[in-house]
């Protein structure tokens, strides 16, 4: 938990399985990947022996969980991030569903690039799987991304738009309305999209368009109160 009272993932939700629970809690328990699933998914992208690199660029920034032995900033060409999945457990609930970022096809992005320790590189690889890959809402890939230090390959998380869940190219006015309506046991869906922003920001590398994102979620949550 943050200073501003925001829970988010944990390493012990993902090892207990809190957060399959709150998943198949909310109705969404058909989609759970089990163990052979995850491992299959994760076997078919696992990096060659030598240094292992994710590319992160939602809450992977500010909460990756594992512990990073090194960070870069890294540009990936050909993708760009968007709210494009509806989430209904977490920072959201059935009732009030909420939105979660991947990666959608055009443009860039400018993110971290977080690489692992080797010698723990297959623990903490399993647990990022039970997390990003929980569901299969995202398609794991092994792309370039341009970093200072020159090119590297890294695990992207890219948008599977055939998920149940894809919401697609929403309006901007209903992204917002949805942020900041959403909140669960993870916290605030409005909190996911700030720490976002700030990391950007602090990186010196901000998305304009999440920062105008923040501005109406944060009208939007004026106004109602």
């Amino acid at each position: 938990m943050d200073e501003d009272g925001d829970i988010g993932i944990s390493r012990q939700s993902l090892e207990n399985g809190q957060l399959r629970d709150m998943i198949a809690q909310s109705g969404w328990s058909h989609l759970l990947l089990d163990e052979a699933q995850l491992h299959a998914s994760l076997e078919a992208v696992r990096p060659p022996s030598g240094a292992c690199w994710v590319f992160a660029y939602g809450s992977l920034m500010w909460n990756p969980v594992f512990h990073p032995v090194e960070r870069r900033q890294g540009v990936l060409h050909g993708y760009h991030r968007r709210f494009c999945f509806w989430i209904h457990a977490g920072r959201a609930t059935p009732q009030h569903p909420g939105l979660m970022m991947g990666l959608l096809p055009g443009g860039t992005c400018r993110g971290v690039l977080l690489r692992m320790d080797c010698n723990d590189a297959d623990l903490e690889l399993a647990l990022l799987w039970k997390r990003e890959m929980v569901t299969g809402a995202y398609i794991p890939r092994r792309l370039p991304v341009r970093t200072p230090e020159g090119p590297v390959e890294a695990i992207v998380f890219l948008a599977n738009p055939r998920h149940p869940t894809f919401a697609g190219d929403l309006p901007f006015c209903e992204v917002a309305r949805a942020i900041a309506g959403a909140a669960g046991p993870l916290g605030r869906n409005r909190d996911y999209l700030r720490r976002t922003v700030e990391t950007l920001r602090h990186q010196g590398i901000p998305d304009c368009g999440l920062e105008k994102l923040a501005r109406e979620v944060s009208g939007a949550c004026s106004a109602s109160g």
